[in-house]
Parts: structure tokens; C-alpha cells; sequence
């Protein structure tokens, strides 16, 4: 039997207290809480206030350095490999590891001295103490962590660290994944070996960060302190803890409903007053459950470190806390400091912001200051109406109504000919093998093209670009995106010569993944609309010189679209096509959805106008 020396002797195997209870006799549940919920409030401050801003302007002090506003597509590649993009990926991973001392190591030091019964502890110590103990991941073995965590995130689509939210598979891409059998299994397995490795080596931290050990050793006590208990750590995690807070969740929102639904239907001052008791019970419950979202990952990891001692004393096993983590047992004496009359304060300031804000709400609504509605923009030509790039599919686009533009796809043929096709070759859609630049129109011609999405619908011939702006001139807008290596100059004059015969200008809006031909677009026809349509990007994107911004979806945040908004751009968003996207986007009020469901977005769409007070309150106060 292995044995580490206690230094308040052998411990006692306890039963498992509630996730929020406290660990020790002398500490209370309340006093565990508003430790652990103090230190959240104070550190997501610091981190959005001042930590993440600095970073986010040092980073486009890096690209403004390299003559661009942007690092967006193919173009971080060459960023990347320069030295201002490998002092932004140094600056990633220094932010990354910051909260990581803020959000893990940390909470594993705090409840651990919870546990050791000591709660005299102030935010400014467990910051430092957070912060020198990255030191044990400021090695080749440490980057493994960072790795891990940089890796798992954007895979499990999580965002449990708040500035790493942002890390999730592009839904474009996920898409391809859940279509393809062989890629959704290579998916499925990488989420299970993450899952394996991540539950083998959950208490490494613990071992880190309470013992002293380095990294390697510690992911072997891990693995040994989870040998032949993997089934109980389960039940102890999932059924015991989890499951437990859960139900405790649901009832404090039951509570908060039972107090906050009366307040809907009061009927003081007619129906501005509804309207701002309405905003101000709202503002309430959405800042109680930011509350109860801070406290997650602080209580989940108190529950880990509760089990962590547990499995270690079912093992014979005792616990010398760390040096640097005992000196904290006797700091010296902090200042008294007024608790209760601070959160009186702060309470009463809050109240006033929230009449504030609640009373903008009301004269919002009251003026019927909406902006333009969001408009629907085709897939492909038509989305799941007919065959994608075909005369046929724009057709139905047109005829369905309330769809504003088409987004088609154009490439060059060998012969210097334009035909609308989005991939690299014919064979998804026609069995050709041959690329569109391999073959000649009347080659093309000869194909029949088949529905993705609808495979029970008619074959298409393959349309040109002429055709296409026949069908679609004055009943609907197109945009055209220059596609694949023909993409050039000579693409750009050769469609505005077409869309100038055809007095189409204000019909039309050149796309392109490629910036340098965005540029030039802008400078050589200033008279062309175009949009910059892009799936990564950093730093200044409003700036970037284009009438339309059309981003992947998680580019598109409520932030990124004010921004481009103000700067008197349009902000566009593909391809949207889950109903939750389509909602939360008509509630953003992006200027327009490029969709492959035609039909689902306009019934949504149909329905968000007539919504109630309590939807649209909501959405301002959601998204503004």
C-alpha cells in the first residue's frame, strides 16, 4: 500500500456530500457558493474587460503590420507562417492557458482548501496562485493539456472555458460529416478516443495541482486511482452529482418562474407598463441564470475534487497538499470587509441598469424601430427546390416567392465558356469524373445533372451563366460566385461585360472566397456589388472592402453583424438550414440566409413576424 504523509493525519472515508453542499463540517453551503461565484464574477470581468480585449488588439495591431485588415480563408496560411502569425498562435495559446489557471487550476486549489475546511480565501490570492501554476504546464509535457483542450473543444462543440466558445466545427463542415457514413464514424471514433483519454486522465490535474507532480507522473496516478472504479466514477459523476444539481437547477428556476410569471400578465400602466415589467422580470431571470451558468464548471470540478479525495483514502492512500497550496492555510488577516452592505449596492445598482435598459426596450418597441426584414437567398440556385446550378431549380426559386436572391456558382470551361457548377469535377452529380476546365460546352452539355438533396426529381442539362441571367433579370436577384481555379481577371471582366449588356447591375453581386479578386473588383468596377464570403477570419472584417459580408455561421456573431451593419454593409450568413440557426439568425436580423430549405425559412420567417411582446422583448434583449 502506497502512502503519502496528511497533515492533519489519516483521513476518514465520508459519504458523498451534494454537489452543492459543503465539503467540510465547518464551511456552509451559501459560504461555498458565494466563494466560488465571487471568484467567477471577478475573474470573467477581468478576462472581458481587460484581458481579451488586449488580446484582441494586439492581434490586429499584428495584421494591421502585414498591410491587411483580415486574416480570413486560404490567406492565414501565409499569415501563419510569418512572424506576426506565429506571435498571434503565442498569443492564443498564452490566453489559452490564462483561463486554464483561471477556470481549472484554480477551482482545483480553492475547493481543495474548501474541502481542507479553509475559506478565508480572497480572489486576488487564488488568481496568483491560478496563474503561478501554469508554471507546471510551461513544458513539452504541458502542451499536451493545451492540445487537448484546443482539440476536444471545437469536436465536443463546447465552450466551457467562456472565451474558447467560439471553438466549434464550422457547420458547413459537419454537415459533410453527418452526410457521409465513413467520415461520421472516423467522427464518432475521434469523439470516443477523446472521451477514453479524457476519463483516464481527469484527476491529472488534481495530481498536479494538489500534489506537486509533473505531468507524465500525474497522468499515471490518474490512470491508477481510476483502475476497476470506472463504472463507480459514473455513478458518482453523472447519477450522484450531476443528476443531483440538475434536479436542484430546476428547482430554483421553478421558483424564479413562480416569481416572475405573475409579473407578465400584470396590467399596471396599460401596455407600456406590461411592456416594462415584462423587460424588467426578463433582465431578472436572464441574470439569474447567468449565475447559475457561472457556477457550473467551478461546482462540477468541486465534485471531482471531492472524489478525487474519496477514491485516494479508498485506496489507503493520504494527502500532502502542496507547498505552495499550504501556505495559503494561514494567510494573513484580510481586512473586514462589509459583505452584505457591497451586495446591497451592487443589487441596487443592477436594478437601475435594468430599468435603464428595459425602459430603451419599451421605446424600441413602442417607435417600431425594427430593421429591414431578412432576406432569403437560394442555395445553389434554388436549395432543395430542383437540381442545384440549373435553369430549372432558379426557376422554382422565382416562382415560390418571397425569395429575394439565387446564389449560383460559375466556373470556365476549357473551350472559355461559363457554366453554373460548384465542385472541383461532374461526378457527385453527373458520374464525369473530368473537371469543368477538362471539358468543352458541348462535352458539358451532354450531362444530366441529378438532386443532391431530392434524388426523385428530373434530370437538368448543365446552364450557362447566359442563360442564367435570362432567366433571372428583373424577377430575381443573383449571386454569383466565381468558383475554383478559373476564378481570375479574366472571369471578373467577362461577367461584367455579360451583366452590363444585359443592364443587370443592380441585380447582381459578385462573391468570392478570394479577397485579392474582391479588390480588384472594387477598384477596377466600383459600379459592381460584391461579397466577401469567408469561413474563418481575424481581426478587422467589417473593414474589409466589400458591399456584402457572407460568413459561415459562427463567424457570424451578434458583435460581428452589429459591426459590419454600422459600417453600412450587409451581413449575410450560409448556409443555414437547421431550424434552430434559421430562428436565432431572423432574431439577429442579418440582411440576409443563404439556405438550401427555401419553404422552411419562409414559414419561420412567416411565424417570427408574428410574434408576441414576450418574443420580441426577448430578442432585443438577447441580441442587442
Amino acid at each position: 500500500m502506497s502512502k503519502i504523509t496528511l497533515i492533519r493525519g489519516i483521513a476518514r472515508p465520508k459519504p458523498m456530500p451534494s454537489l452543492l453542499e459543503a465539503t467540510s463540517a465547518r464551511p456552509s453551503r451559501g459560504k461555498v457558493i458565494w466563494l466560488l461565484l465571487k471568484y467567477q464574477i471577478v475573474t470573467k470581468a477581468l478576462l472581458y474587460v481587460a484581458i481579451v480585449p488586449g488580446f484582441t488588439a494586439l492581434v490586429k495591431l499584428l495584421i494591421i503590420s502585414t498591410g491587411q485588415t483580415a486574416i480570413a480563408n486560404g490567406d492565414y496560411w501565409t499569415f501563419l507562417l510569418s512572424a506576426q502569425g506565429v506571435g498571434m498562435l503565442a498569443l492564443a495559446i498564452l490566453l489559452l492557458l490564462i483561463t486554464i489557471g483561471f477556470d481549472i487550476n484554480a477551482f482545483i486549489i480553492m475547493t481543495t482548501l474548501i474541502h481542507e475546511g479553509k475559506t478565508e480565501l480572497t480572489v486576488r490570492r487564488m488568481l496568483l496562485l491560478g496563474l503561478k501554476s501554469l508554471k507546471l504546464l510551461l513544458r513539452p509535457s504541458g502542451l499536451v493539456i493545451v492540445i487537448y483542450v484546443a482539440v476536444a473543444l471545437p469536436l465536443l462543440g463546447l465552450g466551457i472555458i467562456l472565451p474558447t466558445r467560439g471553438l466549434q466545427i464550422p457547420s458547413f463542415i459537419t454537415e459533410v460529416i453527418y452526410g457521409n457514413p465513413l467520415f461520421l464514424a472516423m467522427y464518432i471514433l475521434a469523439l470516443l478516443g477523446l472521451l477514453v483519454l479524457g476519463i483516464y486522465h481527469i484527476f491529472a490535474l488534481h495530481f498536479m495541482m494538489i500534489l506537486g507532480q509533473d505531468i507524465p507522473t500525474a497522468f499515471r496516478s490518474s490512470a491508477r486511482l481510476l483502475k476497476g472504479r470506472k463504472w463507480q466514477f459514473f455513478k458518482d459523476l453523472v447519477v450522484k452529482g450531476l443528476l443531483r444539481a440538475s434536479l436542484q437547477l430546476v428547482l430554483v428556476f421553478a421558483l424564479a418562474g413562480a416569481v416572475l410569471v405573475p409579473i407578465f400578465f400584470l396590467g399596471v400602466g396599460g401596455l407600456i407598463g406590461k411592456r416594462f415589467l415584462l423587460a424588467m422580470g426578463m433582465l431578472l431571470f436572464f441574470e439569474v441564470n447567468s449565475l447559475l451558468a457561472l457556477l457550473i464548471t467551478p461546482l462540477v470540478i468541486n465534485l471531482l475534487t471531492i472524489l478525487f479525495y474519496q477514491y485516494n483514502q479508498a485506496d489507503g492512500h493520504t494527502i500532502q497538499l502542496f507547498s505552495e497550496i499550504e501556505q495559503l492555510k494561514s494567510p494573513r488577516q484580510a481586512k473586514q470587509f462589509n459583505t452584505k452592505m457591497a451586495m446591497s449596492l451592487v443589487l441596487v445598482l443592477i436594478m437601475m441598469v435594468n430599468m435603464v435598459i428595459a425602459g430603451v426596450v419599451v421605446f424600441d418597441l413602442e417607435s417600431g424601430n425594427d430593421r429591414p426584414d431578412t432576406e432569403i437567398v437560394a442555395h445553389r440556385g434554388g436549395g432543395d427546390l430542383g437540381v442545384e446550378n440549373s435553369l430549372d431549380s432558379l426557376r422554382r426559386a422565382i416562382s415560390v416567392g418571397g425569395v429575394k436572391w439565387s446564389e449560383i456558382d460559375v466556373q470556365r470551361t476549357r473551350d472559355n465558356h461559363y457554366i453554373l457548377h460548384h465542385d472541383g469535377t461532374f461526378k457527385r452529380l453527373a458520374g464525369e469524373p473530368r473537371s469543368v476546365g477538362q471539358m468543352t460546352l458541348a462535352e458539358i452539355k451532354q450531362l444530366s445533372l441529378h438532386n443532391r438533396l431530392m434524388p426523385s426529381q428530373s434530370a437538368q442539362p448543365v446552364a450557362t451563366i447566359e442563360e442564367a441571367l435570362d432567366v433571372a433579370k428583373n424577377k430575381i436577384g443573383l449571386f454569383i460566385e466565381l468558383k475554383g481555379r478559373s476564378a481570375d481577371h479574366q472571369m471578373v471582366d467577362d461577367l461584367v461585360r455579360m451583366i452590363k449588356q444585359r443592364r443587370m447591375v443592380d441585380q447582381t453581386v459578385l462573391l468570392s472566397t478570394k479577397y485579392p479578386l474582391i479588390k480588384y473588383i472594387e477598384e477596377r468596377y466600383p459600379e459592381i456589388q460584391t461579397g466577401y464570403l469567408y469561413y474563418f477570419a481575424v481581426g478587422g472584417t467589417a473593414d474589409l472592402v466589400s458591399d456584402y459580408l457572407i460568413m459561415e455561421e459562427l463567424q457570424a456573431t451578434p458583435a460581428k453583424v452589429a459591426e459590419i451593419q454600422a459600417k453600412g454593409k450587409k451581413a449575410i450568413v450560409w448556409t443555414v438550414n437547421r431550424p434552430a440557426s434559421i430562428d436565432h439568425f431572423l432574431r439577429l436580423r442579418v440582411d440576409g440566409i443563404i439556405t438550401d430549405h427555401v419553404d422552411r425559412v419562409k414559414r419561420q420567417a412567416r411565424d417570427f413576424k408574428q410574434r408576441s411582446d414576450f418574443q420580441k422583448i426577448a430578442d432585443r434583449l438577447v441580441n442587442n
